[in-house]
């Protein structure tokens, strides 16, 4: 979940550093395993980092696991959108821990890859890593832009992707059971908690709304950001997006980049 790099997607991907896992893939899938862990470190306050590393070689088996398993190796049913979804979010997800682990001590994701990427904060981040998923070599960039958001065409995927930063959604964790109820309880979660921000003078929203606003309106039938929100909210945010419903006067928040972090 970052703001687009249209000039450098092409000319540094190219010259993206594989993140090799250490690790053989498990006979048996271990997504329960990485998902329980990740239930415990991840809270609406951040994450803790340090409980993960201390099972670093859990996150491992499971990178390897999703490395060579997935929609595209095994040949998963187009229709199974749910189960695609909550791989994809999970597996993204891992990738963005396995980034933050490997970069040591930083305050945030776009101290990752310094003046080599420096043409844009957070390229080396997003477009220098390379990871090994569903049999394919990605940096996160190209797996959240074509492999899910693009691909599957759902507005709401937006809130199942954390990029280890404090303005981003919650990071959580995704199964196929309920997965589309589960998209809309985030995104009400969020949009009541930091995502919305609502006073005397008006609304302002995350600026992920303001960097993908046209996936929330191609792919819906809103004319405007308050007519897609309306759903999602509720109280004096929701009697706000009805009342400007037509004019949708909504400001966007600055987004906060620091370190998601959490103490233990």
């Amino acid at each position: 979940m970052r703001p687009s790099f249209p000039v450098l997607v092409v000319a540094l991907g190219a010259c993206s550093e594989r993140v090799e896992i250490e690790a053989p893939a498990p006979r048996s899938d271990p997504t329960a395993l990485w998902l329980e862990l990740l239930d415990q470190a991840a809270t609406e306050d951040g994450v803790n980092y340090a409980m993960i590393d201390q099972r670093r070689t859990l996150l491992h088996q499971y990178l390897a696991w999703v490395g060579e398993h997935g929609p595209e190796t095994e040949q998963w049913s187009e229709g199974a959108q749910r189960r695609r979804l909550a791989y994809w979010f999970n597996a993204y997800n891992a990738a963005v821990i396995e980034g933050v682990l490997r970069a040591g001590d930083i305050d945030s994701v776009r101290d990752v890859g310094g003046g080599g990427w420096g043409l844009r904060p957070g390229a080396g981040f997003f477009l220098g890593q390379k990871f090994h998923v569903d049999g394919d070599w990605q940096t996160l960039y190209v797996i959240e832009e074509q492999d899910i958001i693009n691909r599957y065409q759902e507005p709401l995927a937006h809130v199942g992707l954390n990029c280890a930063s404090r303005s981003c959604p919650p990071l959580r964790t995704w199964t196929e059971d309920g997965m589309n109820q589960d998209m809309r309880d985030a995104m009400r979660d969020w949009l009541a908690g930091d995502g919305l921000q609502c006073d005397r003078d008006g609304c302002r929203a995350s600026a992920i709304f303001s960097w993908h606003e046209a996936d929330f309106l191609d792919w819906s039938q809103a004319d405007n950001l308050c007519q897609w929100m309306k759903p999602y909210t509720s109280g004096e945010k929701r009697r706000w997006m009805i009342s400007h419903a037509e004019d949708c006067r909504l400001d966007f928040l600055p987004f906060d980049w620091s370190l998601n972090a959490r103490n233990p």
